[in-house]
């Protein structure tokens, strides 16, 4: 145990850098397994240099991407020229970290392909556990139907996609995710399967060894070689060793041993998610027995682990569905005796037909009749926020200490008390400018949440293209607005402001109105006629959509004044809603996409109209910020949400020259992410998220 102790240490300190942009030839060897084709965007994982890479590709035509989706025929190397590109950090407070990611699995960088020749086929024996997955991904792609090949092979193969995510959407707002996804489970299901076949054939321990070495080694190999699976292989094996051979090693002896392992295989495994997570829940399984002997045991069990996952799950991902572990329960036997069986059953007969399609579309049937089923029963989450990570630990390891002393008063304090008495300490109230490419989102919160709004929710911009073109992407707000919205712990938006019709400012609106509660949807005098906001309104008929008019005053704590539109609008930029308020001591204006007529219409009937912070409009396009509307309003700093590169080539230089002959401060979201102004008492911050 001191010995690991030691590498955990040492390891967790030892750092992974990634190469910086610049550009790059040289020969590039494709993991099949990992290919995804989206449209013309082709991404893998693979080789350069022998240094593990990820690549992207942008197909030049049709015939090319049916290429690349034959993943069989790309078992390949070949000359590639492109460009190293530096991943950014996480941009905004509670969002993914790219760059961590990619530094936690060793991948030295992300290379954009511009061109590639000489491309050649690699024997199978050349990167042989790549090659073994790829043909047991593509058999399943090839004979089965597209969308039971899409969870087969998540199931089996770890092989996972967008679209395999949303079809299981009911089940991951469930907490039900790790059902679907190569676990512990699934790696003690199969090598159960070989132990009770051996044991029934009446194979000795020392004759069973290789075998089950083996075919460790395959499962490895075809789930994708994750630290989890290798963990959960490492265990099986330990446990079988120390049954079959009468080992004296208790479980503490185990668990550091396999630990240890993981750590001479995999310097990096704490920075791993999967890895930290299932090693807590093994870590619980040492200090916790497991009685499942009664139907109340069995009920305790299933809920406890959950409710020991609490600090960390929060940490993590902001939120906790309460019923995971019931779930859990109920549906175990269903994936243990019907769907993993079945689903490894048409592997083995895909491409017999009828009978592996009927079979394969029964299972989904199945899956999709739970799925219903479960959406018919209400979702129960504590929408609890973010908590500190050493919070996170200290209320583990106190929930552990409580149970093993029986002390549950102590547990209840560890497992709910801490956490949410941590997420409701929000004493700042705040207005935060999110970096969400190329749009507008801005959240204003009063203290402890009392008050949340929400200005705009961004949105990808369409553009017209051919149909095999088109990429399936998760919308913008899932990467950047949703999860800052649950790490705040914010569940109920008060209002939604949408400033008009553009799909870059109001996109995912229906994202946000499906995942949380919009107690109101204010809207500009007509902007109710653009096509954007009828087709939103006519999606959410129960929802309270309300037409605000010039000098309302929307809210209590934090009241927000109308100054635009005055007239009847269509809801395009120069309808923009316009909205003033006073929030972490600054005096804010909010103009959405408002263009120059507008802005001098608006000093001419707000001609004693002050502010701090401007919001300017239209994303910095030289349409907008007019030297007499800035004259005029002299605010001190001027704020542009703006994407990086993005092919308007906002903010316009016109636009940034009138602004610094303002001598008025400029702040780009492209620049230095997500920005913040945030007071509490006499304590006022002003935050730029990649700056800090």
């Amino acid at each position: 145990m001191a010995l690991t102790t030691i590498f955990v240490v040492r390891n967790q300190w030892t750092t992974v850098s990634l190469i910086q942009e610049q550009p790059v030839t040289g020969l590039v060897r494709v993991y099949a397994d990992t290919i995804v084709v989206s449209g013309d965007q082709v991404t893998f994982d693979g080789e350069l240099s022998r240094q593990k890479t990820k690549f992207r590709y942008r197909v030049k035509n049709k015939a090319e991407q049916q290429h690349w989706q034959n993943r069989s025929q790309k078992h390949v190397e070949f000359m590639a020229t492109g460009t190293f590109t530096t991943p950014l950090p996480a941009t905004n407070q509670h969002g993914f970290d790219y760059r961590r990611y990619l530094m936690s699995e060793h991948y030295q960088g992300v290379v954009i392909i511009t061109d590639m020749k000489h491309t050649h086929k690699l024997h199978y024996l050349t990167l042989f556990s790549h090659y073994l997955r790829m043909r047991a991904i593509a058999h399943v792609e090839k004979h089965l139907p597209h969308t039971a090949a899409l969870w087969i092979n998540g199931l089996l193969f770890n092989y996972r996609q967008t679209e395999y995510y949303e079809s299981l959407s009911q089940f991951t707002n469930n907490g039900l995710l790790h059902l679907f996804s190569i676990s512990g489970m699934h790696v003690y299901f199969f090598l159960g399967w070989l132990d009770f076949f051996f044991r029934r054939s009446g194979f000795t321990a020392t004759r069973q060894l290789p075998f089950f070495v083996v075919f460790s080694l395959l499962l490895v190999s075809l789930f994708g070689g994750s630290i989890s699976i290798l963990r959960a292989v490492c265990a099986y094996l330990l446990y079988w060793s120390v049954r079959e051979f009468a080992l004296q090693l208790s479980g503490t002896d185990r668990y550091a041993i396999i630990l240890l392992l993981c750590l001479i295989i995999e310097p990096q495994t704490l920075w791993q998610l999967s890895a930290q997570l299932s090693f807590l829940f093994s870590f619980f399984l040492l200090f916790i027995p497991m009685k499942t002997n009664t139907i109340k045991q069995k009920l305790w069990t299933a809920q406890l682990f959950p409710l020991l996952s609490i600090p960390m799950l929060l940490y993590h991902f902001f939120d906790w569905p309460l019923a995971s572990g019931i779930w859990t329960l109920l549906l175990v036997p269903y994936f243990e005796l019907i769907l993993l069986p079945g689903a490894v059953f048409v592997f083995l007969i895909a491409g017999v037909e009828p009978i592996s399609h009927i079979l394969a579309n029964s299972l989904t049937l199945s899956m999709h009749m739970i799925s219903q089923i479960i959406a018919c029963i209400p979702l129960i989450k504590w929408h609890a926020g973010t908590i500190p990570f050493f919070v996170a630990v200290s209320c583990t390891i106190g929930m552990l200490w409580a149970i093993t002393t029986k002390h549950y008063g102590y547990f209840v304090v560890c497992c709910v008390l801490i956490p949410f008495g941590v997420t409701l300490v929000h004493p700042f109230e705040k207005i935060t400018f999110l970096d969400i490419g190329q749009g507008d989102s801005i959240v204003i919160q009063s203290q402890y949440n009392r008050e949340v709004y929400l200005i705009d929710t961004g949105g990808r911009l369409p553009f017209q293209t051919d149909n095999w073109r088109q990429q399936t992407k998760k919308a913008n707000a899932e990467y950047s607005l949703i999860p800052y919205l649950k790490g705040e712990g914010i569940h109920v938006i008060t209002g939604l402001f949408l400033t008009h019709g553009d799909t870059d400012h109001m996109g995912d609106a229906a994202k946000i109105l499906k995942e949380f509660q919009v107690k109101t949807v204010y809207l500009g005098s007509g902007s109710q006629t653009h096509s954007n906001i009828k087709r939103l309104i006519k999606q959410f008929p129960k929802q309270n959509f309300q037409v605000v008019t010039v000098n309302q005053l929307i809210g209590k704590e934090l009241p927000l004044q109308v100054l635009a539109p005055k007239n009847v609008g269509k809801g395009e930029n120069n309808d923009s809603l316009v909205l003033y308020t006073t929030v972490a001591g600054k005096r804010v204006l909010l103009t959405g996409d408002l263009e120059k007529s507008g802005e001098l219409e608006l000093i001419k009937r707000y001609p004693n109209l002050l502010v701090d912070v401007l919001k300017v409009g239209h994303h910095g396009s030289k349409t907008a910020t007019d030297p007499l509307f800035l004259d005029k309003i002299k605010p001190i700093e001027a704020i542009v949400s703006v994407g990086r590169e993005n092919r308007y080539h906002h903010p316009h230089q016109e636009t940034l020259d009138t602004l610094q002959d303002a001598h008025i401060k400029i702040l780009r979201t492209d620049q230095l992410g997500m920005i913040q102004y945030r007071k509490w008492r006499t304590i006022s911050q002003q935050i730029h998220w990649l700056d800090d």
